[in-house]
């Protein structure tokens, strides 16, 4: 079986990629390199809306950061979300799971209307809040920091989460 990039029409020369825009569009939304850094996205949970103080799981993904090592040098791991409240500015939260072990890994905080991009810098290892050397399965939690009271206003509104490995060859 053919992945996307495999199907995409090969540019001729560099006059072709010059005048007619190629771009494999299915590996530049995969993986992003810039001079020596490989900076690869894993999509957690994309647009959601929220008013509960239970958490709900937005999204999940496998991961496993001992693929990323690149001469005996592991990656560097964001996790990202972009998100608001509401209405009503309260503190919310974005949580990313650890669900094969169980463990809370970290937790973004949002508590204002404005849409901001938040960022959490990961260890690799295996302590309380680290992601361990192997594979395991993760999900995105959102959730509200106070009962809404029957205000539909106050929500959280988380726009994307990912997890972000960058590597340096």
């Amino acid at each position: 079986m053919k992945t996307a990039h495999q199907n995409a029409p090969t540019p001729q020369n560099d006059q072709d990629v010059a005048n007619k825009g190629f771009v494999d569009a299915s590996i530049a939304a995969i993986v992003t390199f810039s001079g020596s850094i490989i900076s690869h996205v894993i999509s957690g949970a994309a647009r959601s809306s929220y008013n509960s103080t239970t958490p709900l799981v937005v999204g999940s993904f496998a991961f496993n950061p001992s693929i990323y090592t690149v001469n005996a040098s592991p990656p560097v791991l964001e996790f990202r979300a972009v998100g608001a409240n509401g209405a009503a500015a309260l503190t919310n939260w974005v949580k990313l799971v650890n669900v094969t072990d169980a463990v809370d890994v970290t937790t973004l905080t949002f508590s204002t209307t404005s849409t901001t991009k938040q960022v959490a810098a990961l260890t690799i290892g295996g302590g309380v809040g680290q992601i361990p050397n192997s594979e395991k399965i993760y999900e995105i939690q959102i959730y509200l920091g106070a009962d809404p009271g029957g205000d539909t206003s106050k929500t959280i509104e988380l726009y994307s989460a990912h997890l972000v490995a960058v590597v340096t060859p």
